[in-house]
């Protein structure tokens, strides 16, 4: 039996008559007879006796219908797994990514995020290079990736989501924490903090302090925006971070001034090149995108 042909027999069974299974399909009468006629040519079996005008099952019929139930139910279970696919209800969704965006952008996504699909389960991995987080989407370990620009891999694709400041945390009690905005020679004589060389925040903060023809010269490296701003706030230096983390390190004993350049710090959503996305991926990353328009329009 073929699938058309159990779908009527199993409509007769459960609705007890050609015209009710019919109906039940959406078909036209004759056309449920010319299935079921098939159909017991092909088992080489008669499936229904009419007797005093009504459509009896066969022994065969009965023996057959438990059969057909299974399949129907397997049936079942394939309509709701493509059902869930369609609308992510019970996938998973991986995501690594630098801890600075990790921290900030992240957030209000997944909460977003959960609201819609809260039986998704997520992972959520921080890496600090761009190319370790390029080379795990490729491996198919996570989804996707949000790091900051360029991207050097040539193996993933990637999307600008976002454009960051770069600002200047330190005490309020520092001589230049009155400033809307600091200079980079105005840090030529102060202790600096900042990430290590090569790190996108690093490059983009020499390349201020080059436009400036001066040089940058941290007095600390730290690896994380966290951990320089908490040494700032201890007058360890003067902490160079992204604007990003404003909201969550400025408070009384600490501000968060903007560096006085144009240049930006660049927030790239990390893909893999030739494969599709999904539901989960393609929904999260829209997400990620409003986040991310969010803090620019904070701080433009």
């Amino acid at each position: 039996m073929n699938l058309r042909q159990m779908q009527v027999f199993h409509a007769i069974m459960t609705h007890g008559s050609v015209t009710d299974a019919a109906r039940a399909l959406d078909v036209a009468q004759p056309s449920v007879s010319a299935v079921l006629k098939h159909a017991e040519q092909t088992l080489g079996a008669k499936l229904f006796a009419r007797i005093g005008g009504r459509l009896v099952p066969t022994p065969e019929a009965e023996m057959l219908f438990p059969e057909v139930q299974r399949i129907y139910a397997q049936l079942d279970r394939i309509e709701l797994f493509a059902r869930d696919l369609r609308t992510g209800g019970s996938g998973r969704l991986a995501l690594i990514g630098n801890p600075t965006l990790v921290s900030n952008l992240v957030p209000p996504a997944i909460a977003r995020f959960r609201d819609a699909y809260p039986t998704a389960r997520i992972r959520l991995q921080t890496a600090v290079f761009s190319g370790e987080m390029a080379d795990r989407v490729i491996r198919r370990e996570f989804d996707l990736g949000l790091g900051y620009g360029p991207n050097q891999d040539l193996h993933s694709g990637t999307e600008v989501i976002g454009r960051s400041r770069i600002g200047v945390a330190l005490q309020c009690s520092h001589r230049l924490a009155h400033r809307k905005r600091i200079a980079a020679r105005d840090l030529a004589e102060e202790a600096l903090i900042t990430f290590g060389a090569g790190s996108p925040i690093r490059l983009l903060a020499e390349a201020v302090f080059a436009d400036a023809g001066c040089e940058l010269r941290p007095a600390i490296e730290a690896s994380f925006s966290a951990a320089g701003c908490a040494l700032a706030r201890q007058g360890a230096g003067l902490a160079i971070v992204d604007m990003l983390v404003a909201r969550e390190v400025a408070g009384d004993d600490l501000v968060l001034i903007p560096l006085d350049t144009d240049r930006r710090a660049e927030f790239r959503l990390i893909h893999p090149e030739n494969r599709a996305p999904s539901v989960l991926a393609e929904t999260f990353a829209a997400m990620l995108r409003d986040a991310a328009q969010a803090h620019e329009k904070a701080f433009p």
